[in-house]
């Protein structure tokens, strides 16, 4: 009876649990040029927009750095000033003037990716932290293009039933 009764309770748990989990992804869009990822001015809802998040991108949302991201030659540089940062899709496509992705926390940081990433050839991927990627059954077929950079510390690849496939 008590056996039952325990099943009972963590079955009702993980209702609860994945019926108020975010089971869809924002679009979040960077813009401004230079800045912080912790700073919600240069997170939009659309490319070049002006509607701010509530807060940074989590582990459902899908970050795009594109045409309308504000870079300019000498205000083309995304800080991660956070020990830890997530997305789901990550994708640089388009953006232009070179951008350079750096982090300041130092190596004990996480980039945590919960599915696909795009870098470009164009850029200058400076993250020193550790590179994580997740995957679980909802995103179990991933992809990373590199666009020729290179993770400084090591990348590591969770997720049971998951893949990625290396685009080049």
């Amino acid at each position: 009876m008590i056996n039952t009764m325990k099943k009972n309770y963590t079955l009702i748990f993980f209702l609860v649990l994945f019926s108020v989990t975010k089971l869809s992804a924002t679009d979040y869009y960077w813009v401004g040029g230079s800045g912080n990822w912790s700073s919600l001015s240069h997170w939009a809802l659309t490319s070049g927009g002006s509607v701010q998040p509530s807060i940074v991108p989590s582990p459902y949302d899908d970050i795009y750095f594109d045409a309308n991201s504000g870079f300019t030659p000498g205000n083309n540089t995304v800080t991660a000033n956070v020990p830890n940062i997530f997305c789901r899709d990550m994708d640089w496509t388009g953006a232009a003037s070179s951008p350079s992705f750096i982090s300041i926390q130092g190596a004990n940081n996480v980039f945590a990716i919960y599915g696909s990433v795009t870098l470009i050839s164009n850029m200058s991927f400076q993250y020193d932290g550790r590179m994580h990627f997740v995957a679980n059954v909802m995103n179990k077929n991933n992809t990373i293009t590199t666009g020729g950079q290179h993770f400084i510390k090591e990348a590591l690849f969770d997720g049971i039933g998951s893949s990625w496939s290396l685009q080049d």
